[in-house]
């Protein structure tokens, strides 16, 4: 129900980042403002469950166990006090539910509701006003007195490595070390001193470091395999045999290819984004039929995510083809701090987050590949991260 918003999701969660602030989301239909009640989705019930605000796995069936919070409606210059009931009824299996009191005078049917769970209150904004959005964007909003919102800027760790990198910038061009698309990375984390491994730790001190051609749209989040024990193809080699076509230029079997929730790609791949069973499938759309390929769970994408960028360095560099070989200068460096996890499986099911495949037979018929890649484009890095901080190297 997200997508049926009647505001541009997108725009706002990249507010959010741009402000460090943690959200859910809801779009109430007619019916459920006409009965006063909210489904409480998967991702409103793991979000309340990882704030420590509500577990509604732990909540008994009936009213005699509804909880109720206090909470405030974000208007433009004001909150205004009111009761957000959660609870579990005895009927429909006991699904759980939410409901704001006086909702109804607050916002209408498919506005986007931001949720923020933060001690013991929850905060509700309508997204879809104009004059409530203009005064969170400007700083006005009475919220960021309400949670006490900090700005943090570099870490020490962050401070060092942007030295080094303002060393390396002040090289200016530099050779490759390694052909391919890897060597933009291979040679600055070389210049750097740190050496090639294989880990998906943080590259220096906890601190991530993406470097790319200035020239490409699209950035490398984090690599993920599947979850082969629950997806019906079991490993590459199989998605490969399944899924791939022969390249009569390479002489083998390969699949380099993106794949979108929003749509087919020309081999009838797609993603869907399984929200209550917080899962993202990979399936097949053929003549007659659907076929699942894959699956990931999207609370260990959202961890992979959380861990590989508490704090990243995306850094840009211009390229330059000569006789020798090609070079790099790397220019500019863009800070960021905290992905915005909440997030991911909004923008995975808006086709703004995508998965690249990047498997080819060897000679021996096993598979390679070069990892799951999930990306998206640069430009909408600050969806996820909010307004960056960004250092000119030179």
């Amino acid at each position: 129900m997200i997508l049926a918003a009647d505001t541009d999701i997108s725009k706002v969660v990249t507010t959010f980042s741009s402000l460090g602030l943690q959200a859910t989301f809801l779009v109430p239909t007619k019916t459920a403002m006409e009965k006063s009640i909210i489904d409480a989705t998967h991702p409103f019930r793991e979000y309340f469950a990882n704030c420590g605000s509500h577990n509604y796995k732990e909540q008994q069936l009936g009213t005699d166990h509804k909880v109720l919070k206090e909470t405030f409606f974000v208007g433009e210059i004001d909150l205004e006090e009111t009761v957000t009931s959660l609870y579990r009824p005895e009927t429909k299996k006991g699904d759980p539910r939410v409901w704001f009191y006086k909702l109804k005078a607050y916002a209408a049917p498919l506005n986007l509701l931001a949720i923020i769970a933060y001690g013991d209150a929850v905060y509700v904004i309508n997204c879809s006003d104009d004059k409530v959005m203009e005064s969170i964007e400007n700083g006005s909003s009475p919220l960021f007195n309400a949670l006490k919102v900090a700005k943090d800027g570099l870490s020490p760790e962050a401070r060092e490595l942007l030295g080094l990198l303002r060393d390396v910038g002040k090289q200016e061009w530099v050779p490759n070390l390694r052909a391919g698309d890897t060597g933009i990375g291979y040679t600055l984390e070389t210049m750097l001193g740190i050496p090639a491994n294989s880990s998906r730790a943080p590259d220096f001190k906890g601190v991530e470091i993406k470097s790319s051609r200035k020239q490409s749209s699209n950035q490398t989040l984090f690599a993920k395999t599947p979850d082969w024990k629950s997806s019906r193809l079991k490993s590459s080699l199989e998605l490969l045999t399944e899924r791939g076509r022969f390249s009569p230029i390479k002489k083998r079997l390969q699949l380099f290819h993106s794949i979108y929730a929003d749509r087919p790609n020309s081999y009838g791949l797609q993603l869907e984004v399984f929200a209550e069973e917080s899962l993202l499938k990979q399936y097949c759309n053929l003549a007659d039929r659907r076929e699942d390929d894959v699956r990931w769970e999207i609370s260990v994408l959202k961890g992979a995510l959380k861990k590989k960028h508490k704090q990243t360095f995306w850094v840009k560099a211009k390229t330059r083809v000569r006789s020798d070989g090609e070079e790099f200068w790397y220019h500019q460096g863009v800070y960021t701090r905290g992905p915005n996890v909440e997030a991911f499986p909004l923008l995975l099911e808006a086709g703004d987050i995508f998965v690249d495949y990047t498997i080819k037979q060897n000679p021996n018929g096993s598979a390679k590949d070069q990892g799951y890649l999930f990306r998206m484009k640069k430009n909408n890095l600050d969806v996820l991260f909010g307004k960056p901080k960004i250092f000119e190297l030179v």
